[in-house]
Order: C-alpha cells, then structure tokens, then sequence
C-alpha cells in the first residue's frame, strides 16, 4: 500500500479528503488509481493536479496524451511515462528537484514553471518534433545542459539562478526575460528570435549580432553591450 509518514483519521478522510499534513509515497499505479479514481479519464491521461499530499509517484508512470502534476507542491522528482504522452504540465511543483532522465528525448511541451526547487535538467536534453521547454522562474536552476535543443519555445525568464547559457545552445524561440545574472550571450547560440528585456547590461557578440541579422530577430534590453568575438589569433600560442 501507498506510505503515509503522517496518518489522518478516517473521519476527516471521510468528510474533507485527505489531509493537508499526510504525505503519501506511490509504488504503483494501482495504488495511485485507488487513491485518485478521477485522476484517470477515459482518455488514458492523468490529471493529478493540486494533490499536494503527494511526495513520490511510481518510478514509470501510465499516461497517454498529457500528464497534469501542477501544484503538487511536495512532489520531488518527475517520473517518465510508458505510453506515448505529448503534453506534461508540472507547475507550480515547488519541492521538484529533479525530472527523468527519459525527458532528454521528449517530443513534446514540458511545463515547469516556478518548480522553484529544481536543480539540474538531463544531460544532453534535446526536445524535438516542435518540443517546447517553460522553466520559468526556476530560480534554484543553475545551468542548463550542454548542447541543449528545443525546437520550439525555450523560457527562461526569471531564472536567476543561472550565469551563463551553455556553448551550442538552440532553439526556435529563447526567452530569457529577466535572467538579470546572466553577463553574456554564447557566439555559437542559434535560434529564430531571442528576447532579452530585463537583461540589462548583457553582452552579445557581434558574430551572433550579425547572424541573427541575417535570419533572425533580437529584443534588446535597455542596455547591453555588442562585443568582437574573440578569434583564434587573440589567443597566445605555446
């Protein structure tokens, strides 16, 4: 059976749900389709959303089509589905420290937005197939993965937490609204459009500048600063 570290008695679980200080860890999907019926429409996909008893789900979860944890607030790492699933809404999750290694390969829109506990993404992530990634506001997120690829949208607006973007990046379209901590822009960024507002005093290399001059456009800050990309010749030889 699902692990209760607090139990709540029979009555208020009668008349008021489960209570707000019972924490509940999931082994299985049986377990979980027993505590949460309405979670599982005929449709094949979980809606599991403001279940802020829960802690841990199954290590692979069974949804099909879309995956609704949003404001499970002690919910600390993000399971992968089996099915085939295009669509995972995990807002507002803000005991989320870590997501599977799975979604490295997602093709699809992965919602993490204010998952203010969120560490660290998969190694080599690569949404394609017009994949979309939203960690907005995930102000524990310290870096993203080298080589990262989004088809679509990538948002990073208002993770502090990170001070650089990582060499390679791509993406269709990069917000990065007030990402105040991030110094400068990577000459080898590709994307359609970059939004940079709030990002005073950044740096943008006029390699990136002239490229993205050519098929492409830049939301500027207010202030920024447009520098020479360094050249192989600038470095000192041994």
């Amino acid at each position: 059976m699902a692990m209760q570290t607090k139990t709540a008695s029979r009555t208020s679980a009668r008349t008021r749900g489960l209570a707000k200080s019972v924490q509940i860890h999931f082994e299985t999907m049986e377990q979980l389709k027993k505590a949460f019926p309405k979670a599982f429409p005929r449709n094949g996909s979980l809606n599991l959303k403001d279940r802020r008893t829960i802690v841990s789900l199954p290590s692979v979860l069974r949804a099909a089509g879309s995956l609704t944890v949003s404001g499970c607030s002690r919910l600390e790492h993000l399971p992968a589905s089996r099915d085939m699933i295009f669509q995972v809404e995990a807002e507002d999750c803000t005991s989320l420290k870590s997501i599977d290694p799975a979604y490295a390969s997602f093709e699809g829109v992965l919602y993490l937005n204010n998952c203010t506990s969120l560490e660290g993404l998969p190694g080599g992530m690569r949404l394609k197939g017009g994949g979309s990634l939203f960690l907005e506001n995930c102000t524990a997120l310290r870096s993203l993965p080298d080589g990262l690829e989004v088809d679509g949208k990538l948002a990073i607006d208002g993770c502090t937490g990170l001070t650089e973007l990582p060499e390679n990046l791509k993406a269709g379209y990069l917000y990065m609204q007030g990402c105040t901590n991030v110094k400068a822009l990577p000459a080898s960024l590709q994307a359609d459009m970059i939004y940079l507002k709030g990002c005073n005093g950044i740096q943008i290399p006029q390699e990136l500048v002239d490229r993205m001059d050519k098929a492409g456009v830049i939301f500027y800050p207010d202030e920024y600063e447009i520098i020479s990309s360094p050249s192989p010749h600038d470095c000192p030889c041994p």
